[in-house]
């Protein structure tokens, strides 16, 4: 098992110490003042070479790790490309896009120049095989884990150790297939302008299908049965975000053996439809007025898409020919457009959605919520009660041990005269504060108010509630009065003005 992990590095080494040396001898080229480059490769040097520094730099760190890994734990290898299994499928997916056209223009276009500088360079391989050599690193991965995994069974390995290389065994196999699927997609020509089909997700499932085109909208009672229908074949593209319908052209020279001739053909783009204007029809439904055959029975094989684009309106009806290729196709496109419904369920309600894509349920969300709210509410309420000008915050016991305040009819009952009281206090002389604030018609005025609260002064003890207490004057402005004035006077403008 050790010699077989040791193999999976050494072999990175190798690939790393191929994508430097294209790093370092080719890609230069271009700002190298003694080369002289023909006409318009310079344009075209970017579309050679794409993201090739990006891999160098990514399989020098992937490297580096696993050296270290190999040094502390053996089984602990897998762990560094499980970790990098997003960006590999990034990083090969950004390189393939543009792969066939690096190979035209520097095995086809160019091949003269990239010979000449082979011979100065005395490089023993050529061009095409530089450009193959990410493609085929990718697809021997699951070669060299799946001799690990075959050692670790002799071994009696288990564990979390076996768990990790049976889990970077399933993504290498996937790794190829995403990277096959994104260069056979490549190869679309007459793409419209702003398409990009590394862009558009993974490729969720393709085909040749026979496909009919019909205007829409879809509807049973005046759809031409299947007998009026002209289908023609079509090679299918079915992304995470679109679906792309494209004819089959032709096909390049293949040599024999070539294990990428399924990815030569190139196919000519004739349409799309995006996923959040798709929906999908298991069955073609269709009148039997418009069958010329009245013992015709609906064709159990036929499924439909209809583009509901705007101004679109276009009907796809689509002859998977047999049962597996349906059932295949079915499953996928159901399946995309219950993500389709479940995101747009989240848009329009996220709490909802949101529990509905977690599995839980709506009232348990509901009421979670409306419990936090009111969690909310009781705190704004206690935080305004215990809120006092001048003096410290009270503790969270005290606030919540403190009565709950007294309505203006309580106040008014529980201190009948309040009035009269302050009125005497005011006689007997009072403090200097109060002989100074009796001296200002605009305090006595409030000093009245506040003798109709006196069960809010929470320094004499004989309220109810919390005052805001102002040392200066002696006087203690009720919340509730002030609360109250606003709200009178908010009614009074409402009056004044209805609308």
């Amino acid at each position: 098992r050790r010699h077989a992990i040791y193999e999976i590095i050494d072999s990175e080494e190798s690939y790393v110490n191929k994508l430097r040396f294209i790093a370092e001898k080719y890609i230069p080229l271009k700002d190298d003042p003694d080369v002289t480059l023909p006409p318009d490769l310079e344009e075209k040097w970017s579309i050679i070479w794409g993201n090739w520094w990006r891999l160098l730099e990514g399989h020098e760190e992937i490297l580096a790790k696993l050296k270290q890994a190999f040094e502390i734990d053996l089984d602990t290898v897998a762990n560094v490309f499980i970790a990098k299994e997003r960006h590999m499928t990034s990083w090969y997916s950004k390189y393939c896009e543009n792969h066939r056209k690096a190979q035209h223009i520097a095995c086809d276009q160019y091949r003269d120049f990239f010979e000449q500088v082979r011979q100065t360079l005395r490089d023993k391989e050529d061009m095409n095989s530089h450009l193959m050599n990410p493609v085929q690193r990718c697809m021997r991965y699951s070669l060299l884990v799946g001799t690990v995994i075959e050692k670790a069974r002799k071994d009696g390995l288990q564990g979390p150790g076996m768990a990790g290389w049976e889990r970077m065994l399933e993504i290498m196999r996937e790794l190829p297939m995403k990277t096959e699927s994104i260069m056979e997609a490549s190869r679309i020509d007459n793409l419209e302008t702003g398409i990009r089909v590394t862009s558009l997700g993974q490729v969720r499932i393709k085909g040749v299908l026979r496909l009919s085109v019909i205007n829409g909208p879809y509807d049973p009672s005046s759809n031409p049965a299947p007998s009026q229908l002209k289908f023609e074949q079509r090679k299918i593209f079915l992304f995470d975000q679109m679906m792309l319908v494209t004819e089959v052209k032709r096909s390049g020279k293949v040599k024999a053996g070539d294990q990428f001739s399924s990815m030569q053909t190139i196919y000519i783009y004739r349409s799309k439809v995006k996923m959040n204007n798709m929906r999908y029809f298991s069955s073609y439904k269709y009148s039997a007025a418009t069958s010329s055959n009245p013992a015709d029975e609906e064709d159990e094989l036929l499924f439909c898409v209809v583009d509901t684009t705007p101004g679109a309106n276009v009907v796809y009806v689509f002859d998977p020919v047999d049962t597996t290729t349906r059932t295949q196709w079915v499953v996928e496109l159901r399946q995309m457009e219950k993500q389709q419904m479940d995101f747009l369920k989240i848009l329009q309600n996220p709490v909802a959605g949101a529990s509905d894509h977690l599995g839980v349920p709506a009232e348990t969300t509901k009421k979670s919520a409306k419990d936090k709210d009111k969690g909310r509410s009781d705190s704004r309420k206690k935080g305004k009660l215990s809120f006092v000008t001048g003096k410290s915050r009270k503790s969270r016991a005290e606030t919540e041990a403190l009565p709950r305040p007294q309505s203006s009819r309580e106040r008014k009952n529980s201190c009948p005269d309040a009035e009269a009281a302050a009125a005497a206090a005011a006689a007997a002389g009072g403090t200097g504060d109060d002989a100074l604030d009796r001296s200002n018609k605009e305090l006595k005025k409030v000093h009245s108010e506040m003798a109709s609260s006196c069960n809010y002064d929470q320094e004499g003890g004989a309220g109810g509630g919390v005052g805001i207490t102002k040392k200066k004057s002696g006087l203690n402005f009720s919340l509730q009065s002030i609360f109250s004035t606003k709200k009178s006077k908010s009614r009074s403008d409402s009056k004044l003005n209805p609308t």
